[in-house]
């Protein structure tokens, strides 16, 4: 069976959470780097999906309320996937001034 986008979407973003928890736990900035592609494939599928959702609808006028929810729902996972990329900022933040705060430090 082929996945849908917004199988491939949702897919994506429960990746982004486990790749955020495993940066996390790891205190590993490549890890949470690796966020941000994940959320730029979610922003193409969240992009082409106006077209597809608006054919679908111009196809199937009795299901416009269907393809509103749709969209809804997509945007709303849009969404999530920003708030992936969000920590994954705040944590290569946190990171970076770990370290910075240990520069120049020495073992007495």
């Amino acid at each position: 069976i082929k996945e849908t986008r917004v199988e491939e979407m949702l897919k994506e973003l429960l990746s982004m959470l486990t790749l955020s928890q495993e940066a996390f736990e790891k205190e590993s900035s490549e890890i949470a780097s690796r966020i941000f592609l994940k959320d730029n494939l979610i922003d193409e599928i969240n992009h082409n999906s106006t077209k597809i959702i608006a054919d679908y609808i111009e196809k199937h006028p009795g299901s416009a309320l269907v393809g509103l929810y749709m969209a809804g729902v997509i945007r709303k996972m849009e969404r999530f996937g920003d708030h992936c990329t969000n920590i994954a900022e705040e944590l290569i933040f946190y990171l970076d001034a770990k370290v910075m705060k240990h520069i120049g430090k020495t073992e007495n």
